[in-house]
């Protein structure tokens, strides 16, 4: 009896720490060369919703673009969150912009909305990127087919240090840039915590996750917006990534949503 109860209770134990981690394996199946698209929204508010799958995110106008395809899987020491990558760009001479988004609801429900969360992934720049300012690259929004945005993580050229990239998260109107560079052809960790009791996004840029949280490299906050208009509400039902002809050398992929900062490596 004392056996089984150990058992049980060490059954439990394992299932309310898996528990922290709210959603992997975004590339489950899909492997490199595989186009990443499986359907595309075509409303705002679809009445049909592909769960668990890259889709083309809604968009008020027809986009023609095509689909990003999967790459060839990152990793980072530590990080065990693995499948293929995503890799940007699109062929020399074509230039848009296309989003695609993977839809987070899980019969209905989506992640966050209260607390924190963190959104972890790989980022890997391979060479020059073609923006002087930040540019989304990866946005959460309240509804499935990538509409109601709310959050998201920036990236720019360097603009003192020749070579480098700098990265930066923005809450709605509000967008911060980090001072801390990356080196391109080096894989880097990005973590976005999403706090809702304090109102603000905060962005980790290659932390120690060993170890208590860390202070963040930079804080995007609603209170921050001088419109007032910016707010950090509901759960997120959908993660997009941004791809255009100016991010023809990057790769991102290894995707985890944690509810805590110890889930995300472990």
């Amino acid at each position: 009896m004392k056996r089984l109860f150990i058992a049980i209770a060490a059954t439990a134990m394992t299932a309310i720490a898996d528990a922290q981690v709210l959603r992997q394996n975004f590339m489950d199946g899909v492997k490199s060369g595989d186009t990443l698209e499986k359907h595309v929204y075509t409303e705002a508010r679809a009445s049909q919703v592909f769960e668990g799958t890259w889709n083309g995110a809604f968009n008020k106008k027809e986009n023609n673009m095509p689909s990003p395809k999967a790459a060839e899987g990152l990793s980072y020491p530590g990080y065990k969150e693995g499948g293929a990558s995503i890799a940007f760009g699109y062929e020399a001479g074509v230039k848009g912009t296309r989003t695609s988004t993977y839809t987070l609801t899980q019969n209905g429900k989506g992640v966050g909305g209260k607390g924190t969360m963190y959104v972890s992934c790989l980022v890997r720049v391979n060479g020059k990127i073609g923006v002087k300012s930040p540019k989304q690259i990866i946005n959460l929004a309240t509804y499935p087919t990538g509409a109601g945005g709310r959050a998201g993580i920036t990236i720019t050229r360097s603009a003192t240090e020749q070579g480098k990239i700098n990265m930066g998260c923005d809450l709605q109107k509000v967008r911060v840039l980090s001072s801390k560079s990356i080196n391109m052809k080096e894989t880097n960790l990005i973590v976005l915590k999403l706090d809702y009791n304090k109102g603000e996004v905060s962005l980790f840029i290659n932390p120690d996750t060993k170890g208590a949280e860390p202070a963040a490299d930079c804080v995007a906050k609603a209170g921050d917006d001088p419109e007032g208009k910016s707010s950090l509400k509901g759960a997120m039902k959908a993660l997009s990534i941004i791809n255009s002809n100016s991010f023809s050398n990057i790769l991102i992929g290894n995707f985890r949503i944690s509810a805590d900062w110890t889930s995300i490596c472990n």
